[in-house]
């Protein structure tokens, strides 16, 4: 999958940008790199004045946008639903999540549309493929 720009990321604003692209991140795989775990997502708070919890929720948001066919809408409609991560959306059932994502969209008009169960279903089966891969 190509990275996204940052700016694709639900909640990066032209200031949030700028301040990653001081720091030398300008797409989700650049993020993705720089935050591997908590002491590089301190060390990127202090490089660019976000908070630790907003870059945490920029990373989550980035790891869903790996699969394809999840955007910057689709993660935030994800997130609104309860999964904050690869690993997360690896153990949903498809069915299930379908019908919460199209009851939170219906609610929050995050996305034009929800996705079909079947779409849903080909996200969880790649999730699993990505967190069995990173282990």
């Amino acid at each position: 999958m190509m990275p996204y720009g940052v700016r694709k990321i639900g909640g990066v604003g032209p200031a949030v940008a700028a301040k990653l692209a001081k720091a030398g991140i300008r797409t989700t795989d650049g993020l993705l790199g720089a935050c591997r775990d908590r002491r590089e997502r301190r060390l990127l708070s202090e490089r660019t004045g976000l908070p630790e919890r907003q870059i945490q929720r920029l990373v989550n948001r980035a790891d869903l946008m790996r699969i394809r066919g999840v955007g910057a809408d689709f993660a935030e409609l994800l997130v609104a639903s309860g999964v904050r991560t690869v690993r997360d959306l690896s153990r949903r059932r498809a069915l299930n999540l379908a019908l919460k994502m199209s009851a939170v969209n219906a609610e929050k008009k995050l996305s034009r549309r929800a996705p079909s169960a079947s779409m849903v279903e080909r996200w969880i089966a790649k999730a699993k493929e990505l967190k069995d891969a990173a282990g």
